[in-house]
């Protein structure tokens, strides 16, 4: 478990117990509030832009199967630090289990099919609020 306060002057306290946060106040009852898992891809090259797209489709219906939700997906984007990109996206799902379970999933790995010899991207799963 980790333990942090919000602000030197705040009784607020939240505890963090894999994954769940607990967040504590003086005056009020305790409320629980799970972190997100997300699913970054970033795209370094675009070849076969109809396998791309038959991905896209594919991908995007296992996402919400599994409760997430695709939060962004852009081509205009500008690398202020790193290496350049064409193509950036952004999943949210209800916890971090669920996003890897996606991921591991039989319906994605279907869909990953399309992506062979038609991307090279890197892919993160993470955990945040």
């Amino acid at each position: 478990a980790s333990f942090s306060t919000v602000s030197k002057y705040s009784l607020k306290l939240i505890i963090n117990f894999s994954g769940t946060k607990i967040w504590y106040h003086k005056k009020k009852k305790l409320k629980r509030r799970n972190m997100k898992g997300y699913w970054m891809a970033i795209y370094k090259e675009m070849n076969n832009m109809d396998d791309i797209k038959e991905y896209g489709l594919r991908a995007k219906a296992v996402v919400e199967k599994f409760s997430g939700k695709i939060l962004a997906r852009s081509d205009n984007n500008i690398t202020t630090e790193g290496e350049n990109s064409v193509r950036i996206s952004l999943a949210e799902f209800p916890d971090f289990d669920t996003a890897q379970k996606c991921y591991n999933s039989n319906d994605y790995k279907e869909a990953r099919k399309f992506l062979e010899g038609s991307v090279i991207r890197e892919h993160r799963i993470f955990e945040g609020i």
